[in-house]
């Protein structure tokens, strides 16, 4: 293997996001199409490319806050 090539999306960019950032999901949705792209062009030279996609960070105050803001079905899907 000659490199590697990591992008770093988030879950917005599997499937459609429940946080109502559209200019997030957009660009994630973007960096993956990119990411599926490159990647079996760029293998046959020795290239590697995959991405990292982590989820709703429930953790982080942001993010906890507006994930308690579900109803219990809404907290349900983001776990």
């Amino acid at each position: 293997m000659l490199g590697r090539i990591f992008t770093i999306s988030s879950g917005a960019g599997l499937r459609p996001s429940l946080t109502c950032i559209q200019a997030e999901c957009d660009a994630k949705h973007a960096l993956v199409g990119l990411t599926k792209k490159l990647a079996p062009e760029l293998g046959p030279h020795g290239i590697a490319v995959n991405s990292v996609a982590p989820g709703f960070l429930l953790y982080i105050r942001a993010t906890q806050r507006q994930g308690e803001s579900y109803d219990e079905e809404g907290q349900k899907r983001l776990s």
